[in-house]
Parts: structure tokens; C-alpha cells; sequence
């Protein structure tokens, strides 16, 4: 897939055994103490509490059921009796039911096939995002951090973890990258790979996609305000009908999926524009620390009015203390070059502008008016989204801080997974998993 070099390096660096021993080993540290963590080393957990943790479960298995001709009506899940379409009340997990389906298929039981189908989405984003980094001529502290900060952010965790559902962000990485890149070199080639991985986030779950698709917006506008010499503006210009074409194409590709989703929210699901507004961020919860995180008992104490926030947990957003220098300092920096990290650093922070209330006021509440933009109510989960620009403004930052030097590199790495780490004490996954045990005995006296 093909992507912008970066200006300061036209071949790709080779990094060894040590640059991949960074990459690997910053992994394996990231992965051991948050998903693994969740579902426990022995496998005895699930991911999230009682209700969203086994109502997500029951949707996959429902989802096996019907792929194997034991339930008539994949949209018409068995509960509400006798609601119709009440799959699409949620996530419907179409885009990721094929693992679960085939992990079931090889003899897991349920929950190990859902413990399985919550753990490989994070491996998945964490080679997404480094090999973006990778991609546009980082280094291994660039990939490490990228990928560290995408896949491994407390408060993506935190999202991840009550919501199983957020998991699969992969396309993310890819999908920012073709659009910057289109914009300076057309050509439908891209923007169909870029199209098909809109399609395919969606129907892994359309919150994030919806979101990526605003971050690709937000990338194009930047992109056109910070390098307009580098936009191919008589390209774009003459193949508009080729750009509409690759547009239709991907409207219809969804059609499958939203048409039950517009239905359902017609005939049940009207939002509250209440609850729209509680699920908008404000400016201080972008710094309002999840429980799961090291930071979290000190910045509770610096913002105790938000204890009570009708819209927690959605609403912790910190990203981190490095994470969020990072992007800042990686926007500033495109005030004089327009690499991609700086011109991404931009567009999030733009999306960050766009979706933030302050004093009451929002630019994004006129979508909230558009014919199912209700339906996409929490926005402050596009925080899951924004954590790639993040990482990759920070990774590029650091690659630069270390300059090839291998034990900054590593101390570098280290401290941003220090600023990331689960708190270490106490029973902090009592209230973010479900004993396996439980599960099944309540299974069992229903049955």
C-alpha cells in the first residue's frame, strides 16, 4: 500500500535485530499488562462487566448460531420478543463474526472463542500503526511508541475493555495514510483502498469508522491548508467523476449493513439530545485520567467535580502525558515542514476543535440534526481514533531525540511505557472484567 516518504529519508532504514527487538519487546510488555491482563493469565475472565461484556458474547454467538442455520434471522436477535431488527440496537459484529465463528468452529467453547476474538484486535493495531511509522521512514522508537500509544493507550484500554466491540481499529493507520497521500498523488487506485477500508471498519463497527471518516476529512482540509503546492489540485479537478464513481460504490457496499441500522433507530431508538450532550467531550475531560492508569488517583484529586459526570467512564480521554506533548509539538512543527506526522498532528487536533463543547457550544452539534447522526451519540469515543496521529507525532519525536542511539532509544521507549502503565496495585480489573466461573453459573441455572 503505497504511502508519502518522509522528507528526511528516501530509503527505508534497515533497522536489525535490535530495532526489532524494541518493536517486539515493547509489545510484548503493552500486550502482558492491559488485554492480558483483562482476561487473566489463566484465562478466567472476560472483558467488561455483566452487561456490555456478555451482551457483546451473546451477539457473536448468536451471530455462530445463524451461520450455521440454527436461528432463521441474523438482524432479529431473540431478545424484546417481539421487537424486530433488535441486532442492530448495537454493534452487530458482522466484519469480525468470521473469527469468532471460526474459533467456535475448531471446538472453543464460548468464552475462550470470545476471549481469543478480544485479544487479536490489539496485535492487529499494534503492527498497523508500526508499520505506518515504518512505512513513512521511522525508526524503531518511532514504531515502538506509535504502535504502543494506538494499541496500548490506558484510555484505550479502558474504552476496549468495557467495550469489547471498540477493539479492531486496524484499518486506521492505513486508511490515514492513503488519504494524505491521495490528496497529493491522485489516483483511484488509492482512494478505492481507501474506500474498501472505510467498508471493512465499518462493518467491524461503524462508530469508529464514522469517526475515521472525520479524521479523514479533517487530513484532506490540513493537508490542503499546510502544503497546497503539494496538492495536485488539476488532477483532483479532472478525474471528479472518477472520484464520485469510487464514492458510489462505497455508499452501496454499505447499504447491507446501515439499512437495518436506520430502520431500527426509526422505529425505536430516537436519541435524547440530553444524552448527546453528556457524550460531547469538554475541554477538561480531555485531561480526565482513566481509573485503570498510574495517573489516575492524582488528576481525579485536580478535577473532583467530575466524579459524578453522568457520562463516565466514556468520557476519561487522556491520553497520556507524552502522547498529548507530543501532538501538540508535532502541530506546532508543521508551521515549517509538512511531513505527514506534523500535517496528521494538525487535522487531530482540528477533529479535537471540531468536537470539544465549550461553554455550551459545539460546531459538531449540527450533525447531531442529520438524518441518523443521533445514532452515533458517544462522541467522545473518537479519542480510540485520534490515538494514532498521537503516537506517530510522538514516535517521530522521539526517532529523532535517540538519532540511532540505541540505549536512548530503549530509555525513550520506556518512558512512554511508563506514562501508560496499569495501575500496578490493588484489584483495579474488579470493576472492567467478569469471572468466567460467574458466567457460566448464571448460564447454568437459566438452562
Amino acid at each position: 500500500m503505497d504511502a508519502p516518504a518522509s522528507p528526511a529519508a528516501l530509503a527505508r532504514p534497515t533497522w536489525g535485530r535490535a530495532g526489532w527487538a524494541v518493536v517486539v519487546g515493547a509489545f510484548l510488555v503493552g500486550f502482558a499488562q492491559g488485554p492480558l491482563a483483562a482476561v487473566g493469565w489463566r484465562f478466567d475472565h472476560l472483558p467488561g462487566i455483566h452487561i456490555d461484556g456478555r451482551f457483546n458474547l451473546y451477539v457473536l454467538e448468536h451471530g455462530y448460531r445463524w451461520t450455521r442455520g440454527e436461528v432463521a434471522s441474523f438482524w432479529d436477535l431473540p431478545i424484546y420478543h417481539p421487537a424486530p431488527r433488535v441486532t442492530a440496537y448495537s454493534d452487530a459484529h458482522l466484519g469480525s463474526l468470521p473469527l469468532y465463528a471460526g474459533l467456535r468452529a475448531a471446538g472453543l467453547s464460548p468464552e475462550a472463542a470470545y476471549q481469543v476474538w478480544f485479544l487479536l484486535p490489539f496485535l492487529l493495531n499494534y503492527v498497523a500503526a508500526a508499520w505506518a511509522a515504518r512505512r513513512l521512514n521511522g525508526g524503531p522508537v518511532a514504531a515502538a511508541t506509535a504502535g504502543y500509544v494506538f494499541a496500548f493507550a490506558v484510555t484505550a484500554l479502558q474504552h476496549t475493555v468495557g467495550h469489547s466491540q471498540l477493539g479492531p481499529r486496524f484499518l486506521v493507520p492505513p486508511a490515514v495514510l492513503l488519504a494524505h497521500h491521495w490528496l497529493t498523488t491522485p489516483d483511484v487506485r488509492r482512494l478505492s483502498l481507501l474506500a474498501a477500508c472505510l467498508v471493512v471498519q465499518a462493518y467491524l463497527t461503524i462508530y469508529l469508522a464514522y469517526y475515521l471518516g472525520l479524521l479523514v476529512l479533517a487530513t484532506w482540509v490540513a493537508t490542503a491548508l499546510l502544503n497546497q503546492r503539494a496538492v495536485s489540485w488539476p488532477t483532483l479537478a479532472r478525474g471528479w467523476w472518477k472520484w464520485l464513481l469510487v464514492g458510489v460504490v462505497m455508499v452501496a457496499s454499505l447499504v447491507p449493513l446501515v439499512r437495518p441500522y436506520l430502520r431500527a433507530g426509526h422505529d425505536h431508538m430516537q436519541a435524547d439530545p440530553r444524552w448527546l450532550e453528556v457524550y460531547t467531550p469538554t475541554p477538561e475531560v480531555w485531561l480526565l485520567a482513566p481509573d485503570l492508569g498510574v495517573h489516575a488517583h492524582w488528576m481525579h484529586a485536580v478535577f473532583p467535580t467530575l466524579a459524578g459526570h453522568p457520562g463516565l467512564p466514556e468520557l476519561h480521554l487522556f491520553p497520556g502525558w507524552l502522547p498529548l506533548l507530543g501532538l501538540i509539538a508535532a502541530a506546532a512543527l508543521a508551521v515549517r515542514r509538512c511531513d505527514p506526522p506534523a500535517v496528521l498532528a494538525v487535522a487531530a487536533l482540528l477533529v479535537v476543535l471540531v468536537t470539544t463543547r465549550v461553554g455550551g457550544f459545539c460546531l459538531y452539534d449540527p450533525v447531531f440534526r442529520l438524518p441518523g447522526g443521533g445514532s452515533i451519540r458517544v462522541v467522545a469515543r473518537i479519542v480510540l481514533v485520534l490515538l494514532f496521529p498521537a503516537g506517530l507525532g510522538l514516535g517521530f519525536l522521539l526517532d529523532e531525540l535517540a538519532r540511532g542511539r540505541r540505549t536512548v532509544g530503549v530509555l525513550l521507549v520506556g518512558l512512554v511505557v511508563a506514562d501508560q502503565l496499569v495501575r500496578p496495585w490493588g484489584d483495579v480489573w474488579d470493576t472492567h472484567r467478569t469471572p468466567v466461573a460467574g458466567v457460566n453459573d448464571a448460564t447454568s441455572r437459566l438452562v
